[in-house]
């Protein structure tokens, strides 16, 4: 590892969230290697203060942080901020982090729209989950809380797109993660921004072609499948 050209922190869902708040520790272990960069997918969990049951997805994430009794552990420059318990959503760390780092997920990311914007034992949960299973059985309601969870977190994405160590590509699937998924991580992918598939995009950006920061235009949802787009 000391010897190396190239080092990459990668992971998916929770991991892709310990890739956030590992990267800088990652790059202080190879002081050594000349390009080291981060890639979480899926990682970026939203809290979304102005967005219906931010309560409870925040304390979700406290509760994580207390079983583990992980608090003295988060970065410093957030939790001398703000509470420890707001410490574990990247709208509050990315822009703390000195590695460069590269954001991949969606405005509707699936596991963050199905589970947390909805409690578990809500008396619409049912109703919830039939509509995320068929989108067109969603009432007004429902839509206009998947679309102010979306525009919430294009806001909050946006507010940190000008940093000029991060890398982003945020699409509108309702899909969680990508990396290991054969249909999406591929230069064939059907999901494209500036005509970029997630691969080629990230290729462009680890190596210093260009800067990347492609965030979507949509303001709904989309049902992405390995044939086309809906």
């Amino acid at each position: 590892m000391g010897v190396g050209e190239n080092a990459i922190l990668s992971g998916i869902s929770a991991g892709g969230l310990a890739t956030i708040l590992h990267c800088d520790g990652f790059r202080a272990r190879l002081p050594d290697v000349g390009r080291v960069k981060c890639l979480s997918d899926g990682g970026f969990f939203f809290r979304g203060e102005n967005v219906l049951n931010a309560d409870y997805r925040e304390k979700y994430f406290a509760s994580v942080i207390t079983l583990h009794n992980i608090s003295s552990l988060l970065p410093v420059t957030c939790t001398e901020r703000i509470d420890p318990s707001l410490c574990f959503f990247p709208e509050n760390l990315v822009r703390d982090i000195q590695t460069p780092i590269f954001i991949l997920d969606s405005a509707f990311d699936a596991y963050q729209v199905r589970l947390r914007l909805v409690p578990p034992l809500s008396d619409d949960r049912i109703r919830w989950d039939l509509c995320l299973g068929n989108i067109s059985t969603c009432t007004s309601t429902d839509k206009q809380l998947i679309t102010d969870f979306g525009g919430a977190f294009l806001k909050a994405v946006r507010e940190i797109s000008n940093n000029p160590t991060i890398g982003m590509f945020i699409h509108a699937c309702l899909i969680h993660t990508v990396l290991i998924d054969g249909r999406f991580w591929t230069p064939n992918s059907t999901i494209k921004l500036g005509n970029l598939s997630i691969q080629e995009a990230f290729a462009n950006w680890y190596f210093d072609r260009e800067p990347v920061r492609l965030i979507t235009t949509a303001n709904f949802l989309e049902i992405c499948t390995k044939k086309k787009m809906l």
